[in-house]
C-alpha cells in the first residue's frame, strides 16, 4: 500500500506541473480507494465524495476521515453545480482558490 501511495504522489506531482485536472481527479479517486481499504471513511463521507465526484474532476476525504471533510477539484464551469449538489443533501461547503504566488513579504 505504501509503495502504491508513493507512486501516486509522484504521478500527481507530474500532473500538477502539467495542469492536468482530469488526471488529478482520477488520482483523487484512486487515493480515495486506498483510504477506503485502510478503513478511513464512513457512510457520510462516501456520500459526500460520490456527490462531489459526479459534478467535479474528483473528490476525496481530507484529514483523518472522522470529521466529515472532503475536498473536490473543479473548475469555474462546474463550481456552482458541485456546491449546489452538496447543499441539496444538507452538507456545508465553500469554495477556495489556490494562490500560486504563495506568501509575499514586503
Amino acid at each position: 500500500m505504501c509503495q502504491k501511495e508513493s507512486e501516486l504522489i509522484n504521478h500527481v506531482s507530474r500532473m500538477l506541473k502539467n495542469n492536468d485536472l482530469e488526471g488529478l481527479g482520477k488520482s483523487m479517486h484512486e487515493n480515495e480507494e486506498y483510504l477506503e481499504i485502510l478503513g478511513i471513511s464512513n457512510d457520510k463521507l462516501r456520500d459526500m465524495v460520490k456527490i462531489a465526484g459526479e459534478a467535479s474532476f474528483g473528490a476525496k476525504i481530507t484529514g483523518a476521515g472522522g470529521g466529515g471533510c472532503i475536498i473536490a477539484l473543479t473548475d469555474e464551469s462546474n463550481l456552482e453545480k458541485t456546491i449546489l449538489k452538496l447543499r441539496e443533501r444538507n452538507y456545508d461547503c465553500f469554495s477556495v482558490k489556490i494562490d500560486f504566488n504563495g506568501l509575499n513579504t514586503f
